[in-house]
């Protein structure tokens, strides 16, 4: 009986262990660009990005806290648009978004984190915008960006 007993548990404990060992970790590849430095198409559907000589950005781009070497996000681009694994950061060090994008368009994977490294919950709509109210200026930035496409629509 205590054979299977501890079967039993060395299975259960192998099937709960077993997806946090295989899990692997997002992949940032191709060329590494500096996220300050990078020019944005708001108007381009998806969003396109560029570098400063003009061209499509293919690779990933690092931004950092203003002031720091604390990064801030990491992002992987291709032909110019979001696409592949996105992360982002509280000041902290703590993990604040993990998600994957999709030829710019839309994302899946999405996971959200508050300060203390607690899981959010929710839609993703609602995920964003409780990290848009923790994060004032990343809610600020937002705010700034919707408000220049909605002065250009006019």
């Amino acid at each position: 009986m205590k054979k299977i007993t501890w079967t039993i548990v060395g299975l259960v404990t192998t099937l709960i262990a077993l997806p946090l060992i295989l899990k692997k970790d997002l992949k940032f590849t191709g060329r590494e660009y500096d996220g300050e430095s990078l020019i944005a198409n708001l108007f381009a559907n998806p969003v396109t990005f560029t570098d400063t000589d003009g061209k499509l950005v293919d690779g990933y781009a690092v931004r950092y806290y203003p002031g720091t070497e604390q990064l801030y996000s990491k992002a992987s681009f291709k032909d110019g648009v979001m696409h592949g694994p996105f992360l982002s950061y509280w000041d902290n060090g703590q993990m604040q978004m993990s998600m994957v994008w999709d030829n710019g368009t839309r994302y899946k994977n999405m996971r959200t984190w508050d300060r203390d490294g607690n899981r959010l919950k929710g839609s993703g709509d609602e995920q964003i915008a409780q990290i848009r109210s923790m994060d004032k200026q990343l809610g600020n930035d937002m705010d700034e960006l919707e408000k220049i496409k909605a002065e250009f629509i006019q």
